[in-house]
């Protein structure tokens, strides 16, 4: 009787560690996924901010400023092509 007694209170205890053992899993999760939430929402606060702190005159009048040598580079390229393209051809 004391044996079946013992087997019992002693299944009880594994029981409850193995059970304390999930809970404590699903407490990590739930806090792991709480804190990539709460860097995803700082880190969308700070892209917003940044979005509406945009001085989009500034921002356009660089991308013009930046858009004419990288086209003009492309162009002069292009004709220096062109130019050894014909050079070939008179050599051949």
């Amino acid at each position: 009787m004391q044996a079946t007694v013992l087997t019992t209170v002693n299944a009880a205890i594994a029981d409850v560690a193995f059970q304390r053992g999930t809970i404590g899993a699903d407490v990590n999760q739930l806090s792991s996924a709480s804190a990539v939430a709460s860097s995803e929402e700082v880190n969308l606060a700070s892209a917003q901010n940044s979005i509406t702190a945009t001085d989009y005159g500034q921002a356009a009048s660089n991308l013009s400023k930046y858009q004419i040598p990288l086209t003009d580079r492309h162009q002069r390229s292009g004709q220096a092509n062109s130019v050894q393209q014909e050079v070939l051809k008179l050599l051949q």
